[in-house]
């Protein structure tokens, strides 16, 4: 048996649907070293992609980390804590499907985890963006999750159902609704627009026959249809109605997450709720987060609005940071994994 030291290094891991992102970090909070792989949702794809996704994403971590110590090789590191925050992970089956595979992340070759925690993204993001110990977070990019915390350690969650039967409010619904309106243009069910011809030189294809092809190509689908979220522009909004319309379906839908969040946690609609929006159709989309925002102001007048700048992963580094604390609440959905070794 190993004898038990701290040494310091925490990991914040981030398990979305199209990246899976890491960070080590210091007992400051300072980052050492990044890494990035594919995707690590389970609704997307297998769980044993997922854990080797995020494998390939610590072990980027731990090889830039090494570059910035001018290419020193690591000795075996020891990770007293680590927190991930897996999208996807909202129900009962999902966390036993879960973490009977997680486990194997605490023990590896080249570095051993003493403690990890295993949440839902929303966790992590609505940490990202806020110190506080409650309040909404709203991650809206490939996929899109809307998550509550209550002062007691209650939680809610809404619309994290995976892109074939949820994810109503995500750049993935966003490129499929985009691509239904191409198609129904080029059958003639509707007048064509504008938007076929922005569609079709994005995608660089001249025909939409050929659509089926790219979307299926490298067998990535979901990322490639949402990927579709980069014709969105303040201009083209104005332009086209169809993509105005689908633009607004999409923050409704996402406010119907968060009305329906708030409510089953009770919170009072008129008090200053700390809300995170966090993902790339916030950061990126100015015209569309500017939309989103003012519906929410409009319901909620005295909302905490936080487009945070930070990935989930610096909230997981800010959970596993906390680890120790016992006085810490730890939302009721989490999954503790503790090495004994270590």
């Amino acid at each position: 048996m190993l004898t038990s030291f701290k040494q310091g290094y925490y990991l914040g891991i981030d398990g979305g649907a199209t990246k899976t992102e890491v960070f080590i970090a210091k007992e400051s909070g300072y980052v050492l070293g990044k890494g990035r792989s594919g995707g690590s949702n389970p609704h997307n794809i297998s769980i044993d992609k997922a854990i080797e996704n995020i494998r390939t994403a610590i072990k980027a971590a731990i090889e830039d980390f090494e570059i910035k110590r001018a290419h020193k090789k690591l000795p075996y590191l020891y990770f007293d804590s680590a927190c991930i925050g897996m999208a996807g992970i909202d129900t009962y089956h999902d966390k036993k499907l879960v973490s009977e595979k997680i486990k194997s992340l605490n023990k590896h070759n080249d570095y051993g985890i003493k403690k990890l925690l295993l949440v839902n993204d929303g966790v992590t993001g609505l940490k990202a963006g806020t110190d506080s110990n409650w309040g909404v977070c709203i991650v809206a990019s490939t996929g899109c999750n809307c998550y509550g915390l209550s002062q007691k350690g209650e939680e809610a969650f809404a619309g994290d159902w995976g892109y074939i039967i949820g994810d109503q409010g995500s750049g993935f619904n966003i490129g499929r609704s985009i691509l239904q309106q191409v198609i129904k243009e080029y059958d003639g069910r509707v007048p064509k627009t504008i938007l076929s011809e922005v569609v079709m030189n994005y995608l660089k294809i001249k025909n939409p026959e050929e659509i089926l092809q790219w979307v299926y190509q490298n067998n990535d689908l979901v990322m490639n249809v949402a990927s579709l979220t980069k014709i969105i522009t303040k201009d083209l909004i104005f332009e086209s109605i169809e993509l105005a319309n689908i633009v607004n379906h999409s923050i409704m839908e996402l406010i119907q997450d968060y009305e329906a969040v708030i409510r089953r946690l009770k919170f009072n609609p008129e008090a200053k709720i700390p809300l995170v929006l966090i993902g790339g159709l916030f950061a990126m989309k100015e015209e569309f987060c500017k939309r989103f925002i003012n519906s929410i102001i409009d319901r909620t007048p005295n909302v905490t609005i936080k487009v945070s700048p930070q990935t989930a992963a610096s909230g997981a580094i800010k959970i596993a940071l906390t680890l120790d604390n016992k006085y810490s609440i730890m939302p009721e959905s989490s999954v503790l994994f503790e090495n004994p070794n270590l």
